[in-house]
């Protein structure tokens, strides 16, 4: 599995590699293997590697004004973190949980939490259920898309392929999810091992049909050994006593420690974050933002906000096939929310002192301790009448995973802090007429 994915769904008469959005960025080369496109106009398009400059999710936005319809955009990175951004209330909103190469997984946590509530996941199981019923007839049922968000999978592409099924916009609606066939009363399964269980694997040549699998129901959540289509757990209301028992009943069955994986929390949730309504009550408010500081008052927390760049915003790449670019990075941001522009402008700042040449943010620790290169300097935020603008000093030279994760944490804190706007490179000198001030 790749180590970052993002996928696009909308109805449309063409293919959506067409899209002006899409064709304004270069060619679309789409995963076979995960992009389709179903004869009612329903596609699904993952195009291979970052498209949407360095957006790990697509602009859906600008999406639904082309195809006149709904649309949803998914990201999935660095194995563990899942973003799905739709519209609701007239807004795009976003969904986004696991840690991120930028952020921990409890910093996702807590925006949620800030954007949707204490019981963020059932409120954005409700939010896309409704965006469900607005693009088909059949009610989608809340405990099978709670069930999506909830589980922790091994592989996080698969909350977008099992998301799809479940509201009834897969490749093939004649075709139903392998739970429905198994397990006739299931509103979604998933099999154990396709599951982060602690690290805990199969053992060589166990058989998938003698699987067990975690199955939610009208009733609840149970445990189901699909060799003997027996409960062993008889589903309830609570998810971590199916989390204990599974792990219990693999332990029986010889699955053993292979690999290490992405943490999850001691009742298998999928990262951090409040369990189903259906399930369980709310937990306390959680940890404070990763980065060290608490997240402002009032924010509105991880909105999908649109964010455009400029092809150019590095200027043209080196000849002769060293990834990156021949000058130092400055970054021009313009924006209707000029102050909220420059707050996003100076977080992000702040972190790209602690990019390396490969692209990785490291933490205070790693930073004194690293052989790597970072920048020498970051400047402080400038505002013109032009945009605001921020320089960093890389020596004349910026590696390609540096700049790729500097812009990545650009558009992450404008997309945190709701600021819609344009990201562009430095502008030149003779065009800073006004400096403003705010």
């Amino acid at each position: 599995m790749t180590l970052t994915r993002s996928f696009l769904l909308a109805r449309w008469a063409q293919p959506l590699t067409d899209l002006a959005v899409n064709v304004g960025l270069g060619a679309v080369v789409p995963d076979p293997s995960l992009s389709w496109a179903r004869a009612d106009g329903w596609q699904c398009l993952a195009p291979e590697g970052w498209f949407w400059f360095q957006q790990l999710v697509p602009p859906v936005e600008a999406v639904e004004a082309e195809v006149g319809g709904p649309a949803l955009g998914f990201g999935v990175e660095a194995g563990e973190h899942v973003r799905i951004a739709f519209r609701h209330d007239g807004e795009i909103r976003l969904v986004a949980f696991g840690a991120s190469s930028t952020a921990s997984a409890e910093y996702w946590d807590d925006l949620m939490v800030q954007q949707w509530g204490e019981g963020w996941r059932v409120e954005a199981a409700r939010a896309l259920c409704a965006w469900a019923a607005s693009v088909r007839s059949t009610p989608v049922h809340l405990l099978s898309v709670c069930g999506v968000l909830w589980v922790s999978h091994r592989f996080r592409e698969q909350v977008v392929v099992d998301l799809l099924e479940v509201l009834g916009l897969g490749p093939d609606p004649s075709v139903p999810p392998w739970w429905e066939i198994e397990v006739p009363s299931a509103l979604y399964a998933v099999r154990a091992r396709n599951l982060w269980l602690d690290g805990l694997v199969p053992p060589h040549g166990a058989a998938a049909e003698e699987d067990l699998a975690v199955v939610f129901v009208d009733g609840g959540v149970g445990l189901l050994d699909l060799g003997t289509r027996s409960w062993l757990l008889e589903p309830s209301a609570q998810y971590g006593p199916v989390h204990r028992r599974l792990l219990t009943e693999l332990a029986d069955r010889g699955w053993e420690p292979g690999a290490d994986e992405p943490p999850s929390t001691a009742d298998g949730r999928s990262g951090s974050g409040v369990e189903p309504a259906p399930l369980a009550g709310p937990r306390p408010w959680g940890s404070p933002a990763a980065r060290g500081a608490a997240l402002p008052d009032g924010a509105p927390g991880a909105r999908a906000t649109r964010v455009t760049i400029d092809p150019d915003v590095f200027g043209p790449p080196t000849e002769g096939g060293w990834d990156g670019w021949d000058q130092s990075p400055g970054f021009r941001v313009r924006s209707a929310d000029m102050p909220g522009a420059v707050a996003a402008l100076r977080r992000a700042g702040t972190r790209f002192f602690r990019v390396d040449e490969q692209g990785t943010e490291l933490s205070e620790a790693e930073l004194a301790d690293t052989d790597l290169y970072t920048p020498n300097w970051v400047s402080d935020v400038m505002v013109y009448d032009v945009g605001a603008e921020l320089v960093v000093d890389t020596k004349g030279e910026l590696p390609g995973p540096m700049g790729r994760a500097m812009l990545r944490i650009l558009v992450e804190e404008l997309d945190v802090g709701g600021v819609a706007a344009h990201v562009a490179g430095p502008a030149d000198e003779a065009t800073l007429l006004e400096r403003v001030e705010l």
